[in-house]
């Protein structure tokens, strides 16, 4: 008898989940806000039919975008709160400075990260740390930082030669990583972090990286649930952390690793002078300057700070370097027409001295085969998401309801025929006609506004 109670307890469970499903697809296809854009039905219903791409590592959600956009229009429905943009006007309405489009909170809340100003989700809320980190990323204190990236290139150089007479072979992908994550961190912290000295470039906290960047796509679609883990698993050893989820294991290591070193360097800074002619990121951050309110960012924030400032500095500036060199290889007449002009800039070419920053700028083919290489390496390529504030938003001639989540993709509009002509192709020469102007405004390699990258410069 008890079995059949619990029988028909479970099957009233099951209908009544069937009759809300149901409830709610209907809901969702019908009757939501939303249900007036076009877009997959299934995108309408879940949100895993993004998922279905994202979560699969070697997929990713952001390449079927161009496609839709063909499809449907400027606005897709992607999922069933979430409209997807392309559209220039809208872009720079939604990340123009002081937008009221605050980030949406499902999105930027990863927990590895938890207190950096990359998670903070109102504009005006990260405005005074912006302000904060934004003069050592102009172009003044780059140019302080000139000789020390020569030193690293250099040093690159040198093992890629010793390579080549050894007649080994060379992942370039990671000797760019290691060539900026040692630009990074000593501009960081005024400290060699040493990756190219790993033999074979092959640096732990670069290869673990790849792990951290590989949870991502996870924290997107079950953010609580994630978190959760994350907080459960922090505390358990390494060893166990990573039979359970190794790329959650070498994340928490890096987090920890790099929370003890900047623990041990914040002791250091505070007892230094700062150097006047290129003072460290993170010596800035702990003197805060009491005429503006601030008060010098506790450990927690400094860590995820610079974990921001790791990943970001490291991953995208390094694939940029590493799609613009492929492209040139598999592209012979376009490498012999750089060389071409960079042995005409150079006096001496037998000489080992670099060509200065100033220099570089005035080569125009060279500037146009960086800039083709931003486009076709996309910076962030994936999804953006942000908040229609509280009045709603008109794009594209449709009116968007309040709280709805409105993105823009970089891939979307790196990918278009319509903003660039031939937009699988590598084309320097596009950067160089006489709508190169208008060219320019479309590239979105570093976001835009208040919120876009710091390192643009």
């Amino acid at each position: 008898m008890a079995m059949h109670v619990w029988a028909w307890i479970g099957l009233q469970l099951f209908s009544t989940w069937i009759l809300y499903f149901v409830a709610q697809v209907i809901y969702r296809l019908t009757y939501h806000p939303l249900a007036r854009f076009p877009g997959p039905r299934l995108a309408a219903i879940t949100m895993m039919y993004a998922g279905s791409y994202d979560l699969p590592f070697a997929s990713s959600f952001c390449k079927e975008l161009p496609r839709l956009h063909d499809e449907y229009g400027p606005i897709v429905r992607i999922r069933p709160n979430e409209l997807h943009i392309r559209d220039m006007d809208s872009f720079r309405e939604v990340y123009r400075p002081g937008t009221p489009f605050k980030k949406y909170p499902g999105f930027y809340n990863a927990y590895v990260i938890d207190g950096s100003f990359f998670n903070i989700h109102e504009t005006k809320a990260v405005r005074h740390i912006k302000d904060m980190y934004s003069p050592h990323f102009s172009r003044a204190a780059i140019q302080k930082l000139e000789g020390s990236i020569h030193e690293k290139i250099h040093k690159l150089l040198d093992a890629l030669h010793k390579a080549s007479q050894a007649r080994k072979v060379v992942d370039l992908t990671l000797a760019f990583k290691c060539l900026t994550a040692d630009v990074v961190m000593e501009y960081c912290y005024q400290k060699n972090f040493g990756a190219l000295d790993a033999t074979d470039f092959r640096f732990k906290v670069i290869e673990d990286m790849e792990g951290l960047f590989g949870t991502a796509s996870y924290t997107w679609y079950f953010p609580d649930l994630f978190n959760l883990l994350c907080r459960i698993l922090e505390r358990a050893p390494i060893s166990m952390t990573g039979t359970i989820a190794k790329p959650l294991a070498a994340s928490f290591e890096i987090y920890k690793v790099r929370r003890s070193k900047i623990s041990k360097r914040i002791v250091t800074l505070q007892k230094t002078t700062p150097d006047p002619s290129m003072p460290s990121i993170f010596q800035t951050a702990l003197l805060p300057e009491q005429k503006n309110g601030r008060s010098a960012p506790v450990l927690k924030e400094l860590t995820a700070d610079a974990l921001v400032f790791f990943g970001a500095g490291t991953d995208t500036t390094a694939h940029a370097l590493t799609t613009g060199t492929w492209f040139l290889l598999k592209n012979p007449t376009i490498l012999a027409r750089l060389r071409k002009e960079l042995c005409n800039a150079i006096v001496d070419v037998d000489s080992a001295t670099i060509l200065s920053w100033i220099e570089l700028e005035k080569l125009p083919f060279l500037r146009a085969i960086i800039k083709e290489s931003l486009r076709l390496s996309f910076g962030v390529p994936g999804r953006l998401p942000r908040v229609v504030p509280g009045n709603g938003a008109v794009f594209c001639g449709q009116q968007i309801p309040p709280n709805t989540v409105i993105s823009h993709s970089a891939y979307a509009y790196h990918m278009s025929d319509h903003y660039f002509p031939e937009a699988k192709s590598f084309k320097p020469d596009r950067w160089l006609d006489s709508e190169s102007l208008e060219t320019e405004k479309c590239l979105l390699s570093f976001s835009a506004g208040s919120r876009g990258c710091l390192g643009i410069k």
